[in-house]
């Protein structure tokens, strides 16, 4: 955490953004609903194939990931875009939802893969929506 602190989380870190002090972890406890037929997203999520089928059955935004990859065989070229759900969408409850990890590699670039992080973290929650018969 130290390191993080130190270099920064997030874009334009070799511009100064992203620092930080270090972290002081407590322990909170959230109030969820037991019985919630949703979920809402606290992270970025990219789905699988799988997973995509009930997902228009949500609410969400979607954003556009994109940037500079950041390795010791090359910092200046662009990651590849990728769209994902943003934090905030919210879901029906399902229990195979996991999301995945997304290749950004820039095709020029041959040393390793490049990912961002596309795993769901969620909690549930109440949709809202009445079934009326």
């Amino acid at each position: 955490m130290r390191l993080l602190a130190d270099e920064g989380i997030g874009g334009d870190r070799s511009s100064g953004k992203g620092l930080m002090e270090k972290p002081i972890f407590q322990e909170i406890e959230l109030n969820v609903p037991e019985e919630g037929d949703g979920i809402i997203t606290l992270s970025l999520y990219y789905p699988n194939e799988d997973e995509v089928s009930n997902l228009a059955n949500g609410f969400y935004n979607l954003i556009e990931r994109k940037g500079y990859i950041y390795s010791p065989y090359g910092s200046s070229l662009r990651r590849r875009s990728v769209r994902m759900f943003s934090e905030g969408s919210v879901f029906p409850k399902e229990p195979e939802k996991i999301g995945k990890l997304v290749s950004v590699t820039p095709n020029i670039f041959p040393h390793h893969q490049v990912y961002r992080y596309g795993y769901l973290f969620a909690l549930p929650c109440k949709m809202g929506i009445k079934n009326e018969d």
